[in-house]
């Protein structure tokens, strides 16, 4: 099937978009590919649509903040992060700012 790039108008497109970018980033192209450019191309399309919904995805300047943000996004507790972090006095400096 060939794919058509073509601005995003609408909620089934924007889908469809999607899911081509999750499949295209668990491939990993080289930026330099034609499947790279393609990925590029299509997030420029999706953030377009995206703003022009309204949409507002701030991205934190703080690192402290992305690791709050995703724990309470997944429900995680600080002794989840151990096997990620290594010990449970390790976690607590980085969520306190310590290992940052």
């Amino acid at each position: 099937m060939e794919f058509k790039i073509r601005a995003i108008k609408t909620e089934k497109q924007y889908r469809l978009y999607l899911n081509r970018v999750n499949r295209l980033m668990d491939s990993d192209p080289d930026p330099r590919s034609a499947r790279g450019e393609l990925l590029q191309t299509l997030v420029i399309l999706i953030e377009d649509y995206e703003s022009n919904l309204g949409y507002d995805f701030p991205v934190p300047n703080n690192p402290l903040l992305v690791i709050e943000n995703r724990m309470e996004e997944l429900g995680l507790k600080q002794k989840d992060l151990i096997p990620a972090m290594g010990d449970k006095s390790t976690v607590s400096r980085v969520l306190r700012g310590k290992e940052i």
